[in-house]
């Protein structure tokens, strides 16, 4: 398989952006249920999502300003510009996106217009075939991602209804994950990407729900589903950082390996090193990690 091949099977299967985007709107709406809960879910969202990225922006710009020769004043000039278009580092899109999407969320559920929206949901995700998702776009991406986002609080919000759907029309459900995949590799199109990945999100649900109740989902270590849970948003705002640091070496220690191997590579760097680092920040600061990596 070539390095081309390789990048559209990569973006087709691995590209899940679209599932942090629905268990957050599935989240949102699963922990409010009135005005105490929703200033309670917005000042965690503050202090433990937007306060650690501003912290840790800050802190990469700087030392890339200084890598680079730039002003300090410069670099504190442009920040709130950088802090906007969440490019400090490459995720970091989603954060201001994410913040944009909650927001919209917010200011539905105090009009009390859920059920209009939801029932347009359909043709909304359609759309996102068409509406783009450029990286350096905050306006773009939100517009591609906010259906997925209704998406989890119309799963959340309708629960039992979702399940038994899903249950009935999975088989149909595999038949668009293949037909989507054979479009997207066909006509070379990245805009099916979130489409299918939003099919295949609603057939994991589906498919965890059962487990569940089956008594799966029990058996596994409880406490590093735990410790995955809690960390996750500091593995998110740290292991970009490993990714570039291995790119970085590579680049002056070139190593022959296939696509397979070195995306294998990669992975295992970036959340092995993650994880002893949110490891690491929470025994030096027990009692401040979570204003500085979020957990």
């Amino acid at each position: 398989m070539t390095w081309e091949q390789w990048a559209w099977w990569h973006r087709l299967w691995t590209d899940s952006t679209v599932f942090f985007v629905i268990i957050s709107g599935y989240l949102f709406h699963h922990l409010v249920s009135d005005r105490r809960t929703i200033s309670r879910f917005l000042g965690q969202k503050l202090r433990h999502v937007f306060l650690p990225y501003c912290v840790l922006s800050l802190l990469i710009l700087v030392c890339g300003g200084l890598r680079n020769h730039e002003s300090p004043v410069r670099v504190l000039q442009d920040y709130p510009l950088h802090l906007l278009r969440g490019d400090a580092l490459l995720p970091y899109w989603f954060i201001p996106a994410q913040l944009g999407m909650t927001a919209i969320s917010v200011v539905l559920w105090y009009a009390r217009q859920y059920a209009r929206v939801l029932v347009v949901l359909p043709f909304l995700i359609l759309l996102t075939v068409l509406v783009p998702r450029p990286v350096d776009s905050i306006g773009w991406s939100l517009l591609h991602f906010l259906p997925f986002y209704l998406l989890g609080i119309a799963l959340s919000k309708y629960r039992q209804r979702s399940l038994a759907w899903l249950g009935r029309w999975r088989n149909l459900a595999w038949l668009a994950v293949a037909a989507v995949c054979l479009y997207g590799l066909s006509l070379r199109y990245y805009g099916v990407n979130s489409l299918q990945k939003g099919v295949v999100f609603l057939l994991l649900y589906g498919w965890l729900e059962r487990r569940q109740t089956a008594g799966w989902l029990e058996s596994l270590p409880g406490c590093w589903m735990k410790w995955l849970a809690d960390a996750s948003i500091g593995l998110f705002f740290l292991h970009y950082l490993f990714m570039e640091g291995l790119g970085w070496w590579l680049a002056r220690h070139p190593v022959m390996l296939n696509p397979y191997a070195m995306h294998a590579l990669g992975m295992a760097f970036s959340l092995g090193g993650s994880m002893l680092a949110v490891t690491l920040v929470r025994l030096l600061l027990p009692h401040h990690s979570k204003f500085l990596i979020g957990c």
